[in-house]
């Protein structure tokens, strides 16, 4: 199963003799093995959950996080397990002013936007003239190979999102969705958003578990509580849950002040996880997931910070 969401409120959580038991207000019980959950999100405040759940999911690695009805997490519980942390974040904090950032911020957005226009090519298949579209993203990507400071690569990132998001547009003919805007409340920016979230968590988990601080990052600025590391990392791989957007039953993206609804939710996450956790990608000498790849990706930077292993950014291809 991988995740369990609890989205709907008036939902309890308790543990019993390797079986999550879950149980909705007034609805039977549903059981979940915790050797098949990856993560447990709780995304509603009227949910009640015993620690005897937390401990026994800590225990075994399990993350636990707490979000709002956007996505976003306001708590997290997961098992003290990070690996050469010292040494890790000493080199990073060192890297940060230096060359390094600056070489590490325009791979990853060469590789966002790669992946981006790899992805509006996959369209192309059904809709010829995204194709067209793909190379004018990716034409992009070359400006930010060339550029010599953080604003270039900001400029050229820009530039590109621009053309995608017009060209997602189509694609995803939804009404009231005419690009990417954070504030929204059409149901595909929002779907965006909760999408994402999940993304975070995967990449936030896997910075911390290879010693890596999650919040001092080389692309994003600094702000109190803003995972830019994580936000950095999860760069290349945000094509990935556009994907999962568009896969996403359009009938099911149904939104309430704002809001999508608890069922919409859950269409986002199923689809989301499909993506992260299922569908595979050529990586290296094998074919991964987006999840495991992630956790890769984390664990060669980690090191190529340490000066012990050369890192590239994940590139999407058939």
């Amino acid at each position: 199963m991988g995740l369990v969401l609890v989205a709907s409120p008036g939902t309890s959580v308790r543990y019993s003799r390797g079986w999550l038991i879950l149980r909705r207000r007034g609805g039977p019980e549903e059981r979940v093995h915790v050797n098949d959950v990856d993560t447990l999100i709780i995304a509603t405040r009227g949910a009640t959950i015993t620690t005897n759940v937390i401990t026994e999911l800590a225990s075994r690695g399990v993350d636990v996080f707490f979000v709002t009805s956007r996505g976003d997490a306001w708590a997290w519980v997961y098992p003290p397990t990070p690996t050469k942390t010292v040494e890790t974040r000493q080199a990073q904090y060192g890297a940060r002013a230096g060359e390094k950032a600056l070489e590490i911020s325009k791979s990853l957005i060469e590789a966002k936007i790669r992946n981006k226009a790899w992805l509006l090519r996959l369209y192309a298949k059904s809709r010829p003239w995204a194709r067209e579209a793909s190379y004018e993203v990716e034409d992009h990507a070359r400006e930010v190979r060339e550029c010599g400071d953080r604003r270039c690569v900001l400029e050229a990132e820009a530039a590109a999102s621009r053309k995608y998001w017009r060209a997602y547009a189509q694609i995803i003919n939804h009404p009231g969705f005419g690009g990417r805007d954070q504030g929204s409340c059409d149901p595909i920016n929002m779907a965006l958003n909760y999408g994402y979230a999940i993304l975070l968590r995967h990449v936030l988990r896997a910075a911390v578990i290879n010693g890596l601080d999650p919040y001092a990052g080389f692309l994003h600025v600094d702000k109190p509580g803003r995972p830019a590391l994580a936000l950095d990392l999860m760069e290349p791989f945000r094509f990935s849950i556009d994907r999962a957007v568009a896969n996403t039953p359009k009938k099911a993206l149904e939104e309430a002040g704002c809001r999508l609804t608890t069922d919409a939710r859950k269409a986002v996450a199923a689809s989301a996880m499909k993506e992260l956790e299922h569908r595979t990608y050529p990586h290296g000498s094998r074919r991964a997931t987006i999840a495991e790849i992630v956790r890769a990706q984390a664990r060669d930077l980690a090191s190529h910070l340490r000066g012990s292993r050369h890192w590239e950014p994940f590139i999407a291809r058939w």
